[in-house]
Formats: structure tokens, C-alpha cells, sequence
């Protein structure tokens, strides 16, 4: 980690905010470094409508493949490559992955950061991450979306978001949706 976990953080908040036409406005960043339980009234408000444009921000910035971290620091927490990582996938899934996997090292480092942990930002990016890993990157063995169910949310959540990835390139190169006969 070189650059500082909450600026990589904001930087990301931003990127993400800027992606869908929004931007981080006066007073934001003292609402994101608040714990969630202490964000109240109008703040509480605000945070939701962040977290709705993060959300969607995400799928802008993951149709361009957009790299929140160095791309080396996939290389250094997976062991190899995302394309090495997967084989099979097509440009359009791996930039996907890219965005992913560095928005994943960026919340993790702020996650690691003792003065950040259980903060607005720390929990948004999380929320983001989790959320996004449960449908596209579930982990080996883990409960959640069922692979036969995968694919259908996988879909509606990528045609939702208005985002200019080809769906259907998406789904031939996606590694983890489900193969026929899959379950």
C-alpha cells in the first residue's frame, strides 16, 4: 500500500460518483468518515443517495475496465493475473474484473487502516464490494446466489445499471455464470 487508504478511497468515491454525472459535494467526506450509526437526518440522506450513485458509478467505470489500484496489486493478492485468472473470459467480463478486484484491494485497505475501519466510506465500499461479489465473483464453496440463478440477476443488474457493456459478450466470456446443466 503506497498511497494512502482514504485518499485511494475518496479518489475512488469520486470516480465512481463522476462516472454517473455526480460529484462529492461540500461536507460529504465528513459524513463518509462518520460511523454509520452517527449519520442522521439530512447526513442519512445523503449517504443513501452516495451509495445509490457509487452503486450505479461501478458499472460506468467497470465498462471501461477503470483500475482503482495498480493493476500489479491483482497480480500480488490472486497469485497471477486476472486474465491468467481467467482464461476463458472476454475483454468485456475482464474489464469488469478489473474494476472489481481493484475496488475490492481499495475497500480492503481501508478496511486494514484501524482509523478508518466501521466509517461511512469504509462501509459503503464494502457494501459495494460484497454486494457485487455475491452476483459476479462469489468465493469457492460460499453460500449466496445459486449458479442457476446467477446468470438471470447478473443480467438484470448489468441492463439496470445503463452501462455501455455488451451484455451478451459479457455472458459468452463469463466464467462464473452458469454453464448448461449447471446448478
Amino acid at each position: 500500500m503506497t498511497e494512502d487508504a482514504l485518499a485511494v478511497a475518496c479518489k475512488a468515491v469520486s470516480v465512481l460518483l463522476s462516472a454517473v454525472g455526480h460529484a462529492l459535494g461540500e461536507g460529504d467526506q465528513r459524513i463518509l468518515l462518520k460511523r454509520p450509526d452517527e449519520i442522521t437526518g439530512t447526513d442519512r440522506t445523503r449517504a443513501s443517495a452516495i451509495l445509490a450513485s457509487v452503486w450505479r458509478g461501478f458499472f460506468f467505470c467497470a465498462a471501461t475496465g477503470h483500475a482503482f489500484v495498480p493493476l500489479q496489486r491483482i497480480e500480488e493478492q490472486l497469485g497471477r493475473a486476472l486474465d491468467e485468472n481467467y482464461p476463458d473470459a472476454s475483454d468485456e467480463f475482464l474489464k469488469f474484473a478489473t474494476s472489481y478486484w481493484t475496488l475490492k484491494l481499495a475497500a480492503a485497505d481501508l478496511s486494514r487502516d484501524a482509523r478508518y475501519r466501521k466509517t461511512g466510506i469504509q462501509q459503503l465500499l464494502c457494501k459495494v464490494e460484497t454486494d457485487l461479489g455475491s452476483v459476479f465473483f462469489p468465493a469457492p464453496g460460499a453460500t449466496g446466489v445459486p449458479a442457476s440463478k446467477r446468470e438471470e440477476i447478473q443480467r438484470a443488474l448489468l441492463g439496470e445499471s445503463g452501462a455501455p457493456i455488451d451484455l451478451e459478450e459479457f455472458m459468452r466470456g463469463n466464467p462464473g455464470a452458469a454453464k448448461k446443466g449447471q446448478k
